[in-house]
């Protein structure tokens, strides 16, 4: 459901190989439909680790629809950008910005950017 590449380094991931990750559960204010979700979730920087992602890489989100979102690695993590894989302890549905998503903590300087909240998650590239 979920790739993320650098070059010829890629990884696939389904929900099954997302779920065996170290989570977190965070519960923040969802700008879209205003109001606090509680996310499980996995930093950016766990998944930017396993490809080799580094601070100056320019780095595209792409949804499924085709929605991409550019920046550098190093605004990513600076914005404790994480990669939510459940809502409320469930799957996310397609239809409400799953199976997976990005979102940011209250205290993100990205919390209210709302381009950068990059709903059904298909892929991250190093571009």
């Amino acid at each position: 459901i979920f790739t993320i590449a650098k070059g010829k380094k890629v990884q696939s991931f389904t929900i099954g190989r997302l779920n065996k990750f170290k989570t977190s559960t965070i519960t923040i204010y969802e700008p879209f439909v205003k109001k606090r979700q509680t996310f499980t979730v996995i930093p950016i920087k766990t998944f930017f680790t396993l490809v080799g992602i580094s601070a100056n890489d320019k780095v595209s989100t792409i949804a499924l629809n085709d929605y991409v979102y550019n920046s550098t690695a190093k605004k990513f993590l600076d914005a404790n950008t994480y990669v939510a894989i459940k809502r409320n302890g469930l799957d996310i549905p397609y239809d409400q910005g799953g199976p997976i998503r990005l979102v940011y903590a209250d205290n993100s300087s990205w919390a209210k950017s709302l381009d950068s909240w990059n709903w059904s998650l298909e892929k991250i590239v190093v571009k």
